[in-house]
């Protein structure tokens, strides 16, 4: 039987100029932190005018990125 071809194979990434992403997938503790380091490493590096969207499933998570992003 021939072998199916997945379609999880990797795709071409549309350029976007101007655009990056990061996408955190973990459960656990320090993933705020590592957001903000991630942030601010941005601001440093390359100029621009970023906007960071952050999207979570528990309110009380929304409050912790919320007050790690706010010192």
């Amino acid at each position: 039987m021939p072998e199916k071809k997945r379609d999880t194979e990797e795709k071409p990434i549309k350029k976007m100029p101007g655009r990056i992403g990061k996408f955190w997938h973990t459960n656990g503790g320090s993933e705020n932190y590592s957001m903000v380091f991630f942030a601010e490493k941005i601001f440093r590096k390359l100029p621009g005018n970023w906007t960071f969207v952050v999207f979570t499933d528990r309110t009380k998570l929304d409050h912790q990125i919320y007050c790690a992003f706010a010192t």
